[in-house]
């Protein structure tokens, strides 16, 4: 644009020495400069712009006839052109991707228009993110987004720790967005909008084992409100597996409880996408069920509560050790019975028996026992035992126990509605 300028400039001076050159007086001179003068200052501007608008016209042309940029791997040719249609990334590859070699790429149908071309390279880093997603995840491969099959009992067995802190985190949700959004809808009533986020702390979530998984036979999906949202991760399902596995063997449904996140945004094409988080709460799997059988007498469980030691267990050693898991400890269902005891001084004192399976493993002292001697005596009117959750730990030589149960001001208002029961696990599974 400068060299247009001093290009005008030098025009303009030549033409105005030609003319002042001419003998025809210092008035007729100075008339013609100024003529020229004010031409140049017109016409600088004029040229200026014819300048702009041919410089514009020209760069189209050069970058219309131009070969397409090698970014995209476009190849020209003079036959006919086959425009291989825009690839969507797969939800579930059937194998996963390698990169692409030299020779891969050269095989490629080449692409009319770089609009084509940029939507393939789009649709291939898509794919591509798709398979390092679940590389870094150690989750089996997810299935293509479906409905979960229809159960085959709609009697719900609730784990052992459904109600403490949801830190198992499941993983696949990016290829089940729509399900989720869908279960967002359910309970909230609304669908999701743009960067607006929502939680849902506590929503009831099944376990399924998933024999049929061709990536992971011990896969174990999560559903939440019939849909499937993920998977447990492959080292999870693999610990989880045998536990899951019979209660389901036992006809009931799995159940914990979990804890779902949504929001939706705007990806790097400006596509609205879905992002979301679930996340169980899960015992250690040897902790979801208890290691014996309900009480085969009429009785009603109190709730779980703070443990309260028992004494008197090195004397009952051969009731206990069956109950005991090596080198950790174990969850098992028990009976508190009252019993009257004598002191030196002939006063009747009543304190608490433990039992496991009808066999006494030990007994609270006085001072713990008067915490559940109401809700003991209150069930016997009723005809009903007080069966409590009972942690054991120990070896055969050795043992610990302690009763998990509510004492009786902590005791619920729904829990004197009815008996609370739970299944036995030995139903189906025999």
């Amino acid at each position: 644009m400068v060299g247009i300028h001093v290009a005008a400039l030098i025009v303009f001076v030549i033409l105005v020495g030609v003319d002042t050159s001419q003998p025809s007086g210092a008035p007729g001179r100075f008339a013609a400069a100024a003529g020229w003068f004010l031409a140049g200052i017109l016409l600088a501007p004029l040229i200026t712009v014819g300048a702009i608008i041919w410089s514009t016209t020209l760069r189209r042309r050069i970058r219309k006839n131009a070969p397409p940029s090698r970014a995209h791997d476009i190849v020209q040719t003079d036959q006919p052109v086959h425009v291989a249609p825009p690839r969507v990334a797969p939800t579930r590859p059937e194998e996963p991707l390698a990169p692409r070699s030299d020779a891969d790429r050269s095989d490629r149908s080449s692409y009319s228009t770089r609009a084509e071309a940029r939507a393939a390279a789009a649709a291939e880093k898509a794919e591509v993110d798709d398979v390092v997603g679940r590389a870094a995840h150690h989750a089996p491969p997810p299935s293509p987004p479906r409905k979960a099959p229809p159960t085959p009992s709609d009697r719900p067995y609730m784990l052992l720790g459904s109600d403490k802190y949801k830190s198992t985190e499941v993983e696949g949700e990016f290829a089940r967005t729509s399900e989720i959004a869908a279960v967002v809808k359910t309970f909230t009533g609304r669908s999701l909008r743009l960067d607006h986020e929502v939680e849902i702390p506590d929503v009831p979530a099944i376990l399924r084992t998933e024999p049929e998984n061709r990536y992971h036979r011990r896969a174990i999906m999560v559903v939440i409100e019939g849909s499937h949202v993920g998977y447990l991760a492959r080292d999870d399902a693999d610990r989880y597996h045998a536990a899951i596995s019979r209660v389901e063997r036992a006809g009931y449904v799995p159940t914990t409880r979990a804890r779902l996140w949504a929001v939706q945004r705007r990806g790097w094409d400006e596509a609205k996408k879905v992002h979301a988080r679930v996340s169980l709460a899960l015992n250690e799997p040897h902790l979801l069920h208890p290691v014996n059988e309900p009480p085969t007498v009429a009785y009603s469980l109190l709730p779980w509560g703070n443990a309260v030691q028992v004494t008197g267990e090195e004397n009952h050693l051969d009731a206990i050790s069956p109950h005991v898991n090596p080198g950790s400890e174990s969850i098992a269902i028990g009976t508190l019975h009252r019993v009257e005891m004598k002191s030196a001084r002939g006063l009747v004192k009543h304190t608490v028996e433990v039992r496991i399976d009808g066999r006494a493993v030990g007994s609270l002292t006085a001072t713990t026992s008067p915490h559940f001697l109401p809700t003991i005596e209150h069930l016997e009117r009723d005809g009903l035992t007080a069966a409590t959750w009972v942690k054991v730990k120990g070896s055969a030589i050795a043992a610990q126990v302690a009763v998990q149960a509510a004492r009786a001001p902590e005791l619920p208002p729904k829990w004197f509605a009815g008996p609370t029961t739970i299944p036995s696990l030995s139903e189906l599974s025999q």
